[in-house]
Formats: structure tokens, sequence, C-alpha cells
């Protein structure tokens, strides 16, 4: 005989339970997956751009509260970028392909660009499909172009709302610039301002942007006069294809516009504009996506309308202030962004002396950077090419040569003899190849070479020269070719060297500001070589037999390209053509220099210059049977001609044009020649000064005192030095001499004067300056310091960081960086520094802990500037801030953000369970319907009845996990009453204790004057259970379990810290347990389905599911507090209800099977259920008409003459919503 247990028995039927119930979700889930309609986005722009993205955000948001898991396929046109009409049908064939034989259920048009692609070029793709539009500028019923089930929301602009609002703000306003780009929503928009201008046609005069570039655009703005407003519609691109996003365009324009610019679009906020009455982007996506649903769930009877958009009062309290607009003067509804607390308010103690400094800084910088290329702009003014004018240059210190390259024989002047130490005013090229460095001589020839052979304008060279003592001193050569034969071959060259080795000494400490030092005058020619000059072989007819590659490169063609065509189809020009002829005729070759052409498929070149020529090929008899044409072209070399020519006059003119002053005395003193400079410089006419002695203007010297200084100039040759001029008008003024005395004319001293009053200024300044910059050093908000990266010890620290760290400076300059350190950032800085020294990048700005003197660790945030030797950094300068409370406000900042993101999760959680619970009660129902069915039938001895007693029981546990998960969800059926939370609870107090047991005591703590509360009496029942159970299975043993009310209040600011907290009043429940306690990890997890601490088979995990579900179904919310070892404590917030009535808790009234034989009709689209109901009913001696659908049951209705007692149906079917 063989024995079945029952256990096996009840196990094999809840596995066929549990797979039966997965094969139920899952047909279910993809039935639903099927239901999900398929959305299309036709975006007109690109993903990035504000406006666009926060249309779609607003669809999404929208879309997913019906259709939680919908995806919608998105199409970016980048009509910005390519806002032409041939784009736009590229496009439409782009979606005909790709959505051919599967279209969306709706499509979303965004936009104009996408709206004239579903009217215009793409008008036969998706024909019946529901188009929802947004974002439309300037709609009218006729852009449909007849184009039927189109809806949604038109983008209006409150253009006389905002230019309304600006002129109230400033009413002394006269005229308003009105911004828009000649896009089709550009041109729109200008439309519709043109309208709602005509309100305000007394008040101001409105000006409209033409279609020009965003230069044109800036210089517009930088012209406004003060009394002007602006008014900024839309500015994507300009006339020449560039284009900008709005948050670049919006910056461009607020930062080019003086005065005060409003806009229509939330988008530009935060942009420099003021406000104005803003469309947001999300909005009115969210708009339009609650017309598509409409359409969606009305598909046969929907209507189709187009709403306009909605517009609000938003300002930036920034510009506010900017401005000096008062807030009382906006509308009571406005919302203000970027107000106080701002960055500026928090560490205004920072940036003001920061900004000092830096502008200190910059000033100085910017004063020295002026003097210096003053410096060197007067100097190289000094340097004149033109014999006439020898005397001047032989008296300047540079040496000046003259070659004659023909003989090889160079002129130095007396200045190489002062610089170098040679004797002898002539000698020879090879002489000054000899005095060159060994390592200087390849690019110093070089370079001279390539001036002789005409590649460069001029020759300018840095190299070391020897001196007669053996050493060498840097020069600076410059020269030009001044005379050259007719072959072009260079004849004569004449130039200067000028000693720069003080100014080399001084580039080596002074390196960063040699970026600030000019070079002027270096025009490169570029004179085409030999090597690419274009070849052509032509036959007689001028047809094209071969082109070689430069003459291709040149035309912007392949070689293969010329072949078989014809020379004048190509390049037509009459004048050439008979010059051809001429040659095919005459057998004659013909040549010709930088002749002009025009290259008619390359207009942009403009005109270009050739030197050709024409060569006949014959055969033995003579006869021309082909043309061999080379071209070179020489544009640049006549360039360079006309710019040589424009030199050579400017040259010329440099004396009298010099800013530097210039003098001829006598061994007297007395002027008697003068240059226009120093008439300016001492107020004195050229007529006043000859004549007059250097006495008279020298404040410095009297008389004999400049006499015994003549003296000394002709027994010394030179000499320079400063001293100070009296101008005519009194006034004193320093200045710098240099002065050469010329043994011709009974002796002349040829002096020229630099006026260093400016450079005096800058001196003190200066000097000034770094007395103070040491002040700011020392007292700078921010720690400042050198580090020797060698040794890591400090260079030099200012006060603020011994304030920061506790150390006197003393103690810091005794230790190491690393000292300072948290071990943590000690491993971090060594990391970074070996990854620097090994080249690799690391940010400029890092963040490290430290450790003051009494062990506070706190943060810094340091910016460093490093220094290099041998390519290796060896000293970094550092900036440091203390950034300690900003980490503690991230910190905080990342706390919220979990508890935000958990809250989510338990939506999201709570959306799942709901949808899986509803169909899981569906099946059952049908379960313990037939169940049931089954044991009314079956007589009690039956052996099958307790095979069904065990399916029922099973079924009935199933269907209160179901309940369980509906009350997480919020989705259980609940008849809400007004309620005291003392009195539910002291009706459950018996049945709890014996809940819990004897060895727990359970402790009653009920508020006196508790607010009332609208909820379902049985949910609080249910709370109570499920929190009494769980603190009872916390306990082992003795224990305690504490309910209690209150009363509580909450606030914005609180509320703010607490994602879940709502403000407002409420009544609290408590429940609290001494038990066992909980870490943060299960914290975290308690309110999930399914979640459960205890072991296998004693406990579903759904208690506290089913708590929180409730109580968030009563827009309350819970707060925990546990610790492992300290208990467990739950606070409940259900919020305050004012009616002060309270309703008699509901009772369960008990009665038996209902029967009868009245009429019911019953409609069911679930085809089980309805056969089960059917059934049931029938059972019970009812008669009952069943029908599937509404139509049906509506067909019965009429065919059925007598009376129908009762009606029992689904609310919400295929065919009919239930309204």
């Amino acid at each position: 005989m063989v024995t079945i247990h029952r256990s096996h028995i009840n196990w094999t039927i809840l596995q066929l339970i549990i797979i039966a119930t997965i094969c139920i979700l899952y047909c279910a889930n993809i039935a639903w997956a099927e239901s999900q309609p398929k959305i299309l986005i036709l975006n007109s722009y690109h993903q990035g751009d504000a406006w666009s993205d926060n249309e779609v955000y607003g669809i999404n948001y929208s879309l997913e509260k019906t259709y939680p898991f919908i995806v919608p396929s998105v199409e970016y046109i980048d009509a910005k970028r390519f806002p032409d009409k041939e784009h736009l049908v590229f496009f439409s064939r782009y979606l005909k392909n790709k959505y051919n034989g599967r279209c969306p259920d709706l499509v979303f048009a965004l936009d104009n660009p996408a709206l004239d692609l579903l009217t215009g070029p793409g008008k036969d793709i998706f024909q019946g499909i529901p188009i929802v539009i947004a974002g439309i500028n300037g709609y009218s019923p006729e852009m449909h172009n007849g184009r039927e089930r189109i809806a949604g929301v038109a983008e209006v602009q409150d253009m006389a709302g905002t230019l309304n609002l600006a002129l109230s703000l400033h009413p002394y306003t006269k005229s308003v610039l009105v911004i828009h780009d000649h896009t089709s929503s550009g041109l729109a928009v200008q439309k519709d301002m043109q309208i709602a201008a005509e309100l305000f046609q007394d008040k101001v005069t409105l000006d409209y942007t033409p279609d020009g570039t965003v230069d044109e655009l800036v210089a517009q703005l930088k012209s406004l006069p003060s009394d002007a407003l602006v008014m900024l519609l839309t500015y994507v691109t300009d006339k020449t294809g560039r284009t900008m996003t709005r948050e670049e365009s919006t910056r461009l324009i607020t930062n080019s516009s003086i005065v005060p610019v409003y806009a229509m679009h939330e988008t530009r906020l935060g942009y420099g504009i003021i406000g104005g009455m803003l469309l947001e982007g999300r909005e009115h996506g969210i708009q339009a996506a609650e017309i598509a649903l409409k359409i969606l769930s009305h598909k046969n009877s929907a209507t189709y309308s187009v709403e306009k958009s909605i517009s609000r009062p938003v300002f930036d309290y920034s510009q506010l202030v900017k401005f000096k607009i008062p807030l009382i003067k906006l509308p009571e509804n406005s919302i203000l962004i970027n107000k106080p607390d701002s960055f500026y308010q928090k560490h205004k103690e920072i940036i003001i002396p920061g900004s000092l400094i830096t502008l200190l800084l910059a000033a100085t910088i910017i004063i020295l950077s002026l003097s210096i290329i003053s410096i060197r702009k007067a100097k190289y003014n000094l340097e004149i090419s033109e014999e006439k004018h020898r005397l001047a240059m032989d008296a300047v210190n540079d040496g000046l040569w003259d070659w004659n390259i023909a003989t090889g024989e160079v002129y130095y002047s007396p200045g190489w003899t002062k610089m170098l130490g040679i004797s002898g005013p002539t000698g020879d090229y090879q002489t000054w190849s000899d005095w060159v460095f060994a390592d200087d001589r390849k690019k110093t020839f070089e370079s001279l070479k390539n001036h002789l052979d005409g590649l460069t304008e001029n020759w300018e060279e840095e190299h070391r020269l020897k001196t007669e003592e053996g050493k060498y001193k840097w020069v600076l050569g410059r020269g030009n070719i001044v005379q050259r034969d007719p072959s072009g071959k260079p004849l004569r060259m004449i130039g200067t060297m000028t000693d720069i080795t003080g100014r080399k000494s001084a580039e080596d400490d002074l390196k960063e500001s040699k970026e600030l030092i000019e070079r002027s005058n270096q025009i490169l020619s570029a004179i085409m070589d030999h090597t690419h000059m274009m070849a052509v072989l032509l036959d007689t007819k001028f047809n094209f037999i071969w082109v070689n590659q430069a003459y291709a490169d040149t035309c912007g063609y392949e070689q293969s390209f010329f072949t078989g065509k014809n020379h004048f189809d190509l390049y037509p020009h009459d004048e050439n053509k008979e010059i051809f002829l001429r040659v095919v005729d005459t057998g004659k070759p013909f040549f010709i220099t930088a002749k002009p052409f025009e290259f008619p498929d390359q207009p942009e070149r403009g005109v270009t210059y050739w030197d050709w020529s024409l060569i006949p090929v014959k055969d033995n008899k003579g006869n021309v049977i082909s043309l061999v044409f080379t071209l070179a072209e020489v544009t640049e070399r006549i360039k360079a001609t006309d710019n040589l020519r424009v030199s050579e006059e400017r040259h010329s003119t440099i004396l009298n044009t010099a800013m530097d002053g210039f003098w001829i005395v006598d061994t007297e003193g007395k002027i008697i020649e003068v240059n226009e400079a120093y008439c300016c410089m001492s107020g004195y006419t050229h007529e006043e000064l000859l004549g007059m002695k250097i006495s008279d203007l020298d404040h410095l010297e009297s008389t004999s005192e400049t006499a015994a200084h003549m003296i000394k100039v002709i027994k010394d040759g030179q000499d320079r030095f400063e001293s100070i001029h009296r101008r005519k008008n009194g006034e004193l003024i320093n200045v710098e001499i240099s002065i050469q005395y010329k043994p011709i004319g009974g002796g002349r001293v040829v002096a020229f004067v630099r006026d260093i009053t400016a450079r005096k200024i800058a001196e003190e300044k200066l000097k000034e300056s770094e007395a103070r910059y040491q002040q700011l050093f020392e007292y700078a908000p921010a720690a400042i310091y050198d580090l020797d990266l060698t040794t890591g010890s400090f260079l030099s620290i200012n006060e603020t960081f011994c304030v920061y760290s506790g150390y006197t400076r003393k103690e810091l300059l005794a230790m190491n960086a690393l000292d300072i350190l948290t071990d943590e950032s000690q491993k971090l800085f060594l990391e970074r520094m070996a990854e620097y020294v090994a080249g690799k990048p690391v940010p400029s700005s890092v963040e490290y802990q430290a450790r003051d003197k009494r062990g506070r660790v706190y943060w810094l945030s340091l910016n460093n500037r490093y220094t290099y030797k041998a390519g290796v950094p060896v000293r970094s300068s550092v900036v440091a801030t203390d950034i300690t409370k900003r980490k503690q406000a991230e910190e905080e900042y990342n706390k919220l953000k979990e508890q935000l993101n958990q809250s989510q999760k338990m939506e999201a959680i709570g959306q799942l369970a709901g949808g899986v619970a509803h169909d899981f009660n569906n099946m059952l129902n049908i379960i313990l319907g037939y169940t049931q069915m089954a044991l009314i039938k079956l007589e009690p001895s039956s052996p099958i009845n307790t095979n069904l007693q065990e399916i029922m029981k099973a079924a009935q546990r199933s269907a209160d996990l179901v309940h369980k998960l509906l009350a997480f969800a919020r989705k259980q059926t609940i008849s809400p009453k007004t309620i005291n939370l003392n009195q539910a609870v002291e009706e459950m107090l018996n049945m709890l204790r014996q809940l819990i047991g004897e060895q727990i005591n359970l402790i009653w703590m009920p508020y006196s004057d508790l607010w009332n509360v609208k909820m379902d009496s049985h949910q609080i029942d249910q709370i109570l259970t499920n929190l009494i159970v769980n603190a009872r299975d916390s306990i082992s043993g003795v224990g305690k379990i504490t309910i209690e009310t209150g009363k509580a209040e909450f606030n914005e600011s609180y509320c703010a810290q607490y994602p879940d907290f709502v403000a407002g009043q409420y009544a609290m429940l408590a429940v609290s347990d001494n038990g066992s306690g909980m870490d943060k990890n299960t914290v975290d997890k308690i309110f999930e389905p399914f979640f459960t601490t205890k072991e296998v088979g004693k406990g579903t995990g759904m208690g506290l599911a089913t708590v929180y579900g409730i109580v968030k179904q009563n827009k309350g919310f819970i707060n925990v507090y546990s610790e492992p070892g300290k208990g467990t404590t739950f606070r409940i917030y259900l919020p305050r209800f004012e009616e002060e009535k309270i309703e008699p808790l509901d009772q369960i009234a008990h009665a038996g099977s209902p029967t009868g034989t009245e009429t019911i009709l019953l409609v069911e689209d679930e085809d089980v259920l309805l056969k089960l109901g059917k059934f049931m009913l029938e059972e019970l001696g009812y008669n009952v008409m069943a029908a599937c659908t509404p139509e049906e049951a509506i067909s019965l209705v009429k065919e059925h003459t007598r009376d129908i007692h009762l009606v029992m149906t689904d609310v919400v079917m295929p065919e009919m919503s239930g309204r």
C-alpha cells in the first residue's frame, strides 16, 4: 500500500499555482507592452537645444503618467544648422524610407520646420495619423496646407505683455530694437511683433534688425542710445550661415548691449536678459502631451484644435540689480531667479580683495607692456637706411654698413668701432663672416642668402659677433637690397648692426615679456620657385594634350580633367587667344611678364599676375605642330614690389617723423638743426629753436656746466644720460639724451632726445604698486605660498596661510608641505607630482585635506602655477582657499539626493506592484469562485472536498497577499471617514495585547487634544497590526511596545531637508519597541515588497510595504528611527482633517448568501469572469442575461421586453470608458 503525505500534495499544488501565476504574468506583460501607443517626436532642432529639449522633457513627463514605460522615438531635423528647403526634402525622404510599413499612432511636430516638413515635402508621410504641434510661431490654420487631424499648441509669445512690462519698468524709453533672424521662425515672430507693436506706436519707435552678420548686429547694439531697449525674439543664425544656440546668442547680445534686454523664452534667462513674459518649453510640452492623450483615448471621436501657449512674468534678480530696477515695480505674481543668497554675497570678502589684486596686477602689466613697446618702437624708428642721412646715422650707437656686392667691399661706420673695437672704416664680406659666431653662421648666412635671392623683403637676423678683445656681443642685423641690375641681380645692400647684448641679458630674466615685443614691417613675399612652374602642351587648335600637376592644382582639377578640352572654352580671353593665334601663324615664341588674369571659375582669387611664355614646337619642315605654354604666378612678387616702394618712401621720412627729438648743435652748444618731434616735445617752433643754446632748455645744467659737458663729449666722442628740459610753457619733462661728436664742419654734435616722463611716472607707480602688492599678498583672503618641489619645503608664506594652519611663519618655513596634509592627501599629492613629472596632464586646480596645528582636519582648494627647469617642474606658486564649508554642504546635498532617489524608487515599485496585483486578483477570483461552486455541489463527505478546501485556503492566502500589494500600491478600495486616532487605537488595544502575548508590555500614551484625520478605519487596523507584529518579532523574551499619538506641524524650510515631507498640520501615530533594532542598510529596504529579515516561511515581507502604501494613499508620510540593539520607532504623520464630526467606525455585517428569481444583466469583457459570474448567480436562482461588450448589452436591453431588476457591469471596457 502506497502512503501519500498531505504535505507533499500541498507543496505540489503550490508549485503548480506558482508556475501558473508566472505564465499568466508573462502573457499579461506581453499584452501590456503591445498596448503601449507608438509615439514619434519630430524635433526641428538638435539634441542640446534647450527649448526643444525642454519640450521633449515635458511631453515624456506627461505621457509617462498614463503610460509609465512608454519610450517615444525622436527624430532631429537639425534645421538651425541646415535651414534650407532642400534639407526638408531630404529629411522627408529619410522618414518615408525609415517608417515605410510601420506608422506610429501619433506624431508630435515641434516648432515650425517640423510642421513645414509635414505640410510640404512630407505631406504624404503618416497619412491619417494624428499630428500634435508645439512651438509653432505665427500660427494660422492655413499652415495646415490641407492636411487634416492636426491639433496642438501654438507658441504665442506675449510680445505685447513683455513690451508693456518693459516700458513700465523703463518709462523714459524712446526706441526699441527688435532682434530676430531671417529663418522661417524668425520671420513669423517678426510679423507677430509688428501686430503687437501697433498698441505702442504712439509711445516708442520700434526698429527691426536687417538680415546681416553677427558682427553687424554687435556693432548696432553697441551704438544704441541710453534711452533704448532691446527685445530679443529669436536669433540662431546670420546671413552667412553661422549658427548659435539660444544660450550663445543670448550671451552675445546681452554682452554687446549697454541697455536692458528683454525676451519671451525662459531658456534665455540667466544669460543676461532682465526677463519678461516668458514661455517655458517644459510647460509647452506638457500642454501638447495632454492634448495628445485626449486624442489617443478618443481615437475615433477626437476633436482637433490648436490652443495658445501660456506665459508668466519671470525676472533675473542679478539683472534687476544691474539696471537698478526696484522689486516693488514688478507684477505681484512675478518669479525671480538668482536672488541672494548669491555666491557674491557669500564670498564677497574674498572676491573684492581678489578683484582689486587682479586689477592692480593687470594695470601694472599693461603699464610695463606699454613702456616696453614704446621703447622698442622708438628704437626701431632710429634705424635709417638712406645714405643722404649719413651724418645722423654716423652719430648713433648702431654700426652702419654699406656692402658693394659686386666688389665685395663693405663700408663700416664708426659705430662698429664703439661696438666691436675694430679699426678702419672699410673691409670686405669675408671680414664680417669671420666675426660671426660659429653656431650662428648657418642660420645667419641662410637668411642673408634668402634676401639676396629675393625670397624676403628685408634682412633681419639676431646673431653674435666677435669683438677686438675676442669676446662676443649679441647684435641685431638689419638690411635691404637698394640696387639691382636689370636681371634682378643684387648690386648694393645697406643696413645696420645694433648692439642688443644688454637686451639679451635682460630677456633671460624676463622671458614672459618676449610675447609683448612686436615684429613690424616683416612682409613675406611668396615668389614661386621654378619647381612650381606650370607647364601645358597644346595642339594648334589649343586643345589640351598634357598638363603638369602644378597647373592642375592651381586650376583646381585633376590632370585627367583637361585632356581633350579646349583652353579657351575653359578660360575665355580674347586678347590671349590673338597671341596664341599669332604664335601659331608666325612660328615665333612669345614672352610676357606680370600679365594680369582673372579666373572665371575662381572669382574669389581676384586679379592675379603671371609671367608666361608660349613656345611653338615645329616639325622638320618648320610647321608648328603644338605649343608649349609655361606660366609662373608672380602675384605676390608684384604685391611685394609695391610694398617695397611704400617702405622706401616711409624710410625716407623717418627722421622727420620720428617720435624722438633730433638735434645737431655746434661745439658752443648752439642748435643748428632740429626735427619736428622735438618741436612738439618742447613747445617751441622750428624757427624759435634754431639759434637757442642747450642751456636755454636744460633745467639741470648751467651755461658753464653745459660747456664742461661739451668738452667731455668732444673728448670721449659720445655720451648717454638723463636730464630735465624746460618746455616753452615752463613745464618740466624728463628726457634721455644720446649724443655723439662728429669732427666735421668745425665740430658737430648729433643728439637724440627721448621724452621719458611717462616712463618715470610709471617707474614710480611700479614701486608703489610693488609695495601695495606685498601688502595684499600678506593679507589676502586666500593662503598664498611658494613651494620648492625638489625638497617639498615652503619658500614664502603669507599671513592667511598661518591663520589657516595655526602655525607661525617660522614653523611653516621649517616644515615640509606633506607635514600639513592628511595621510590620504599625502599619497594623492605624491601620485600627482609623479604624473606631472612624467608629462601626464594634471589639473592645475586640486583639492586636499589638511590638518592644522590643533589636529583639526580641513579642506583646501589649491590653484598651482609651475616654474620649470630643463623641462621639469621645480617650483610651484599656490593660491589655497579653505573650502571646508563647501565640502560640508556637498555632503549634505548628497544625503538629500539619496533620500529623494529612495522615494522615487518606492514610487516605481508601487506602480509595478499595483499593475501585477490587479491582474493577479482577477485570476484568483476565478479560482475562488469555481472552487466555492464546486464545494457547494459536493457532499461534505466527498474525498475531493478536502482537496478543494486546500485550494480555497491557498487561493485565499494569495488573495490576502494581493490585497497587501494593492494597499502598498495605493489602489485598494477604501471608504474614508472622519476619525479620531485615539478612539481607533483604543478599540484595538485588547486584540493587540492578545497578539503580542503576556511577556511584552503594551503601553498606550494618547494625546489629549488630537486632530482628526480622514481615512478608512480598516486601514488604521492594518497599520497597527503590522507594526505591532513587527515590533513583537523584534523582541526576544521580555520587552515593551509603546503606542502614542500626537500633533505635528512642518514648515517649508524643514520639509526642504526631507523629500517625502510636505508642509502642513498632521496627526501623529507612533509605535516604538525596545527590540533588536536595524542597521541603515536594512532601514533603506524595509518598505520594499517581499523584503524580510525573517526566516523562510515566517514572513511574506508585505507587512511594512502595506503600511507604506496605506500612509501614502492617505497623503501622509513615515519617519523611521532605528539602531542595532536600541530598538525601533515608527512615526506616521496623517494630514489633519478640519471637520470635527467623527463618523462611527464600520461594523462588520453578517448575512447569509442572497437568493432570488429577479432578472440581472451582467456585462464583463473578461470571458472567464463573465462565465463564472453567470454560473454563480444562476446557482442562487437568478435569471441572468450575459453580455461581453457594451454594444451587446444595449442590444439585449432593447430586445428584452420584461423588467431588468439589476445591472452588474465592469466600468472600463474597450468600447466605453464608463463615463
